[in-house]
């Protein structure tokens, strides 16, 4: 029966090593705050790559059409001179 109990008490001990700790618990509160901040960040960077990758695009464009333009008035001065 003191066997039993002796076992019992160990298997006890062993599960509250297991259980986190009130330091673990704030660590891991920092962490969760720290997780949710870099999300935060993430967000507001993806929106700005999406901002300069719309920029690119229409500069990409704006150069096309300019060639475009240019092309067209190089051949309009060949078949006017």
């Amino acid at each position: 029966m003191i066997e039993q109990k002796e076992k019992s008490l160990h298997d006890l001990r062993e599960m509250m090593k297991r259980q986190p700790t009130a330091d673990d618990m704030k660590m891991l509160s920092n962490y969760e705050a720290t997780v949710k901040q870099k999300n935060r960040q993430m967000k507001a960077m993806a929106a700005e790559l999406n901002m300069y990758q719309a920029q690119v695009t229409l500069s990409l464009f704006k150069i096309s059409f300019f060639n475009f333009l240019i092309r067209s008035m190089n051949i309009s001065m060949r078949m006017t001179g």
